[in-house]
């Protein structure tokens, strides 16, 4: 803390390391969990990601539901691919969250009819940058101060 009483605002970070470093062994054991003991459904997208901004999931199949409709895995991963097929990142997401993304593709009509083998699938287009939005963001936009460098503050 400076003599005037300004405080760096990661000094507190310093003071956390204990308690954040549980918190990560607490999730290094249950992504090994994961995937030594969980399901895990894994799709694959080549580069039609790139071009269009989203990934498609599979939820209708040959008139019935398939994919992220009926899975019974606990984790989806799916691998986004280059134009050479080169995995260039998996995307890991709990179950529940990709098919609340689906839902909200199909509602806001962000759909691929036709798509896949033979055009007998349908896919939510999920839009990358909503993978990372929350609830909270709109809330947590309005309300975190923005620290300069120069100044250290608000």
């Amino acid at each position: 803390m400076s003599d005037d009483g300004w405080r760096a605002p990661w000094a507190d970070e310093r003071e956390k390391f204990d308690i954040q470093l549980a918190q990560g062994t607490i999730a290094e054991r249950q992504l090994a969990a994961v995937f030594t003991t969980g399901k895990i459904e894994v799709k694959s997208e080549s580069y039609w990601w790139e071009r269009t901004g989203n990934i498609a999931i599979e939820y209708w199949s040959n008139g019935k539901p398939s994919c992220i409709a009926v899975t019974e895995a606990e984790v989806w991963a799916h691998q986004l691919k280059s134009k050479d097929g080169a995995v260039l990142v998996t995307l890991l997401f709990p179950i529940e969250r990709l098919k609340q993304l689906a839902r909200e593709a199909i509602r806001d009509d962000r759909v691929k009819l036709q798509g896949g083998d033979g055009g007998r699938q349908k896919f939510a287009l999920v839009r990358l940058i909503d993978i990372f939005k929350t609830d909270d963001d709109e809330r947590r936009r309005k309300t975190t101060p923005i620290v300069t460098r120069e100044t250290g503050a608000p």
